[in-house]
């Protein structure tokens, strides 16, 4: 059995070109691109990953499929812990409007004699 090569390392082929995907999807969930020749295509996050996928026996792309999720799994995981060290350290949304309406009201005290 042999493997379709697969793009080059750091592009994605796509009609014999090879395009760069930028960092970070966009907020429809789409990733810009830019051709060869400059001209911007937006892919969804599964067309970074299509041509392993549907190369590949239906095992092998469960098997990616499923390390996948278990990346997903693993960085959703560390964001959570994170944003719990940043909610100790600085509060939620509540104590930061608190503080910031006080130090507003302690600011027009200075102000007025």
């Amino acid at each position: 059995m042999t493997d379709t090569p697969s793009a080059p390392q750091g592009g994605r082929r796509r009609c014999g070109r090879i395009s760069q995907a930028t960092p970070g999807p966009r907020k429809n969930g789409t990733y810009e691109t830019k051709e060869t020749d400059g001209t911007p295509a937006a892919h969804s996050p599964y067309d970074l990953f299509r041509p392993l996928i549907e190369t590949r026996p239906p095992e092998v792309a469960a098997n990616i499929i499923i390390c996948l999720i278990h990346q997903t799994n693993y960085l959703l995981d560390q964001q959570i812990r994170q944003l719990e060290k940043a909610f100790l350290k600085q509060g939620g949304l509540r104590e930061a409007m608190t503080r910031a309406r006080l130090a507003q009201r302690d600011k027009q005290r200075r102000r007025t004699p």
